[in-house]
């Protein structure tokens, strides 16, 4: 356990605090973990399933199976009990980000919709703080990959995150987050189906006024956040971007592939 959770600290909780300067899930999580036994299981599980993915990590494959499954029968002892569900958002979306990573379709669906029940119950949303407001990222990033994936709207419309843009914003934490916004609106616009006749609902202009919305929020971004060019252009346009955060590295020639594949198959 002190091994597992020293390497959740040190990597696994870094992922999960991406856009989030306040290191929530290193510190906070932790801090609570200390008098929560279903935060304890669901972070070991976590963890011991991220090692299992490792080069000869197979070993971890049966420890993170025991902590996975001792952390999902505390979690439905907790939601059908009149005991306070302070922690029960936060062991659904480690459980649920456990089973993204395990590939465990059924059950990740169910902990995705079990989520997103209870940040509509608690009445979650980007204005939120601490704890239920780094929950609601996480899961909102969850909820773009399955997005992408099935090529479907969100189930949490961007229309009610109430999210609110401060002009002249510097925090990159901040300014990603803002960024997965316009992703989620972009992926609604494009996903978004009529029931009846399987076409999409929305209009040309819903798509150019997003667009400008878009160039007109990465047109006022600080250098730091937009990047700079180097290097030669590629056939397509593109270039290589470096950024002054260490963290965010270099841009992926794969994610230029996928752009471009994107582009064509628009055309």
């Amino acid at each position: 356990m002190v091994f597992l959770l020293h390497t959740y600290q040190s990597g696994v909780a870094t992922w999960m605090d991406l856009f989030d300067h306040s290191c929530t899930y290193q510190r906070v999580v932790l801090q609570r973990m200390l008098s929560s036994e279903i935060l304890l299981y669901c972070i070991c599980a976590f963890t011991s399933k991220h090692l299992s993915l490792l080069v000869s990590g197979e070993v971890w494959n049966p420890i993170a199976g025991r902590y996975y499954g001792e952390a999902l029968h505390m979690l439905i002892e907790l939601l059908g009990s009149t005991a306070p569900q302070d922690d029960a958002l936060t062991a659904t979306i480690l459980l649920s980000s456990y089973e993204m990573i395990a590939a465990q379709g059924q059950e990740h669906q169910r902990h995705f919709y079990g989520a997103l029940m209870l940040i509509k119950t608690y009445g979650v949303d980007a204005r939120s703080v601490g704890l239920d407001k780094a929950n609601l990222w996480i899961y909102i990033r969850h909820e773009i990959v399955v997005a992408l994936m099935t090529e479907s709207k969100l189930l949490l419309s961007p229309k009610d995150w109430n999210v609110t843009f401060q002009e002249g914003e510097t925090q990159e934490d901040l300014l990603g987050n803002q960024l997965l916004w316009f992703l989620a609106r972009a992926i609604d616009l494009v996903y978004a189906k009529d029931a009846d006749t399987g076409m999409p609902v929305a209009t040309a202009n819903e798509r150019k006024e997003s667009l400008r919305a878009t160039e007109t929020w990465f047109d006022g971004l600080p250098t730091s956040f937009q990047g700079v060019k180097c290097g030669e252009v590629t056939e397509e346009g593109f270039s290589k971007i470096y950024f002054a955060i260490p963290a965010a590295g270099e841009y992926n020639h794969k994610v230029e592939e996928i752009l471009v594949d994107r582009f064509q198959l628009a055309q």
